[in-house]
Order: structure tokens, then C-alpha cells, then sequence
């Protein structure tokens, strides 16, 4: 019976985990005209990975998000 429990506990946590990780998944679409510097943690990850899927070459990943870069607010400390 605890197995059972156990079982259908684990079931329904790995469920909510999913879930609410595909609910979170930013569109990376609205991502490529969006600023590199206006991205949340979440965005980051999702574009990253994104790229490195589409894109197998690190010179030319490191290339992209460069050219993303440009125009990125700053200040001199």
C-alpha cells in the first residue's frame, strides 16, 4: 500500500514539475526582436538553448549574441 502511495505521489509531482515548465517556457519567436539586456533569467536559458540547437558553432553563437548586444545601455563607474 505505501508503494502505491508512494508511487502515485511521485506520478503527480513529476506531472505538476512538467507542467508548470512548459507553462514557463518563453516563445523564442518574441525573443529574436527582444534585447538581450531585457531578458529574465528564464528567457536566458530558453534562448541559450535554443541557439544551441539551431545552431552548432560556438564562434558563431558567441557571433550572434554579439550582434544581439549592440545597443545595450551602460554606465561608466
Amino acid at each position: 500500500m505505501r508503494r502505491v502511495l508512494l508511487s502515485v505521489n511521485v506520478s503527480l509531482l513529476v506531472g505538476i514539475v512538467c507542467a508548470t515548465a512548459i507553462a514557463e517556457r518563453p516563445d523564442i519567436q518574441s525573443l529574436e526582436s527582444k534585447p538581450l539586456y531585457e531578458f529574465t533569467e528564464a528567457e536566458v536559458g530558453a534562448y541559450i538553448g535554443h541557439l544551441q540547437t539551431t545552431e552548432p558553432s560556438l564562434r558563431k553563437r558567441i557571433m550572434h549574441l554579439a550582434r544581439k548586444n549592440i545597443g545595450q545601455p551602460y554606465a561608466i563607474y
